[in-house]
């Protein structure tokens, strides 16, 4: 059956939609809508690509950091040295880096990267270090601890990547 219905006039012939007046206001604003949806697709699309490229630069940005890290951990002696506490100061610095780049993710999306406990953790180590480091103890136990407190670390970053 046809949604159009013939009615004759005399020798004229007319056709009535059935569907009332009202379907050709419906079918605009369906195109209405559409517009707008391809317009709003059109801006996030960038706005989406520009979230996940700032996400991916944070993540990348911690993970060197976390590097950084771990390679300064490696270079610190096993007995008092020199530079030791030079080092140890370099170290605190990439955590705190790390610390922050982790506070800044979950202030703007509401999500922690890392979990805060395991800079809290590795902060009272770097300062038993530094107290051991101060009195000249032996400090190869407490580098030990630190750096199998940074490998894990390091494994929860590249987890992010």
């Amino acid at each position: 059956m046809s949604r159009y219905q013939v009615r004759r006039r005399g020798t004229n012939r007319t056709f009535v939609d059935r569907r009332g007046p009202g379907s050709r206001l419906q079918g605009i604003v369906i195109i209405v809508l559409l517009v707008i949806l391809v317009i709003g697709l059109i801006y996030a699309g960038p706005a989406l690509k520009q979230k996940n490229d700032e996400e991916e630069l944070v993540r990348g940005r911690m993970l060197a950091e976390c590097e950084g890290a771990v390679t300064r951990v490696q270079r610190l002696s096993r007995t008092a040295g020199s530079n030791s506490s030079q080092t140890l100061g370099e170290i605190r610095s990439y955590i705190y880096t790390l610390d922050v780049l982790n506070q800044t993710h979950f202030s703007l999306t509401g999500k922690q990267l890392l979990d805060t406990n395991h800079f809290s953790t590795i902060y009272s180590l770097i300062e038993t270090y530094w107290s051991q480091l101060l009195s000249g103890s032996d400090t190869g136990a407490m580098q030990t601890t630190l750096t199998n407190a940074l490998s894990e670390l390091y494994l929860q970053v590249q987890k992010l990547n």
